[in-house]
C-alpha cells in the first residue's frame, strides 16, 4: 500500500516537472527570435559577403557627405586651383 501512494506521488512529480520543462522550453526557445540575415548563415563566404556589404554601405554613408562638401567648396572656389 505505502509503495503505491509512494509511486503516485512520484508520477504526479514526475508529471509536474514534464510541465514546467514545457513551459521553461516555450518560453526561452531561441529559434523564432534569431533574425533572418546572412550575418549568422553556417556559410563562411555567406557571411563574408555580408559583412562585406555592411561595410560598403557604411563607408557610402560616411564618406558621400564629405564628397558633397568638397565639391560644393570645389564649385564656390571656380576652380581656380586649376590655373
Amino acid at each position: 500500500m505505502e509503495n503505491d501512494a509512494r509511486m503516485q506521488e512520484l508520477a504526479r512529480e514526475v508529471e509536474s516537472l514534464r510541465l514546467r520543462v514545457q513551459q521553461l522550453e516555450s518560453r526561452y526557445e531561441v529559434a523564432p527570435r534569431m533574425p533572418s540575415t546572412s550575418m549568422v548563415s553556417d556559410k563562411f563566404l555567406t557571411r563574408a559577403f555580408a559583412v562585406f556589404g555592411h561595410n560598403f554601405v557604411a563607408s557610402l554613408i560616411v564618406s558621400i557627405p564629405f564628397y558633397i562638401l568638397f565639391f560644393i567648396i570645389m564649385m564656390s572656389v571656380g576652380g581656380s586651383f586649376l590655373y
